[in-house]
C-alpha cells in the first residue's frame, strides 16, 4: 500500500493519459462503424427500391385484363396464368418474380451487414462511455479527503481500465481509412 500511495499521481496521471487516447480511438471506431452501417442501409433501400420498380415495369406493360387474370390466379393460389395463347405473360411474369425474388434477398442481406456493422459501432461507442467512467474516477481522486478513498478511487479505475481495454481487443475494428 505504501508503494501505492507514493506513486498514485504518477499512475493516475498514465490513466488519464491512456484513457483519453483510448476515448479518442473507440470514438474514431464508432464513427466508421456508424458511417458503414448508413452506407449499408443506404444500399439497402436501393435494392428494396430496385425490386419494387421491377413488378412495377412488368406491371405497366400489361393489360388491365392481364392484370385481373394474373390477380384472380394469384388469389386462388394457381401456378399457370395463361392470359395469352402464347404463354408470353407467364415466361415474363416468372422472370419478373425471379428477379424480384433476387433483388430483396441482396436487400436482406445488405440490411443484416448494415444491422451488424451498427450494433458494433454501439459496441464501440459504450466502450467510450466506459472509459469516460475510468476518467471520472480518476478525476475523483483530487476530490477525496481519506487515502482510503484516493486508494478506492485509483483501483477501481485501474481495474474498469483493464476491463475495458481488454475486452476492445475481442472486438472487430473497422476498416481504416488511409
Amino acid at each position: 500500500m505504501q508503494i501505492l500511495s507514493r506513486y498514485k499521481e504518477y499512475i493516475t496521471m498514465i490513466i488519464v493519459w491512456f484513457t483519453t487516447v483510448m476515448i479518442a480511438l473507440v470514438s474514431y471506431c464508432a464513427t466508421l462503424w456508424s458511417s458503414s452501417a448508413q452506407e449499408l442501409y443506404s444500399k439497402a433501400n436501393a435494392a428494396n427500391t430496385e425490386a419494387n420498380s421491377t413488378y412495377l415495369e412488368y406491371f405497366q406493360k400489361l393489360s388491365i385484363s392481364e392484370i385481373q387474370d394474373i390477380r384472380w390466379a394469384l388469389i386462388q393460389n394457381s401456378v399457370a396464368i395463361s392470359s395469352t395463347s402464347s404463354g408470353e405473360v407467364d415466361t415474363e411474369l416468372h422472370d419478373t418474380e425471379e428477379r424480384y425474388t433476387i433483388a430483396l434477398e441482396k436487400t436482406e442481406k445488405t440490411m443484416n451487414d448494415a444491422d451488424s456493422a451498427n450494433e458494433k459501432g454501439d459496441t464501440f461507442s459504450l466502450l467510450g462511455f466506459l472509459y469516460s467512467i475510468v476518467l471520472f474516477l480518476t478525476s475523483m481522486i483530487q476530490f477525496a479527503q481519506s487515502s482510503k478513498a484516493k486508494g478506492f478511487y485509483l483501483m477501481t479505475s485501474v481495474i474498469l481500465f483493464l476491463v475495458v481495454s481488454i475486452s476492445l481487443f475481442f472486438l472487430p475494428f473497422p476498416k481504416f481509412p488511409i
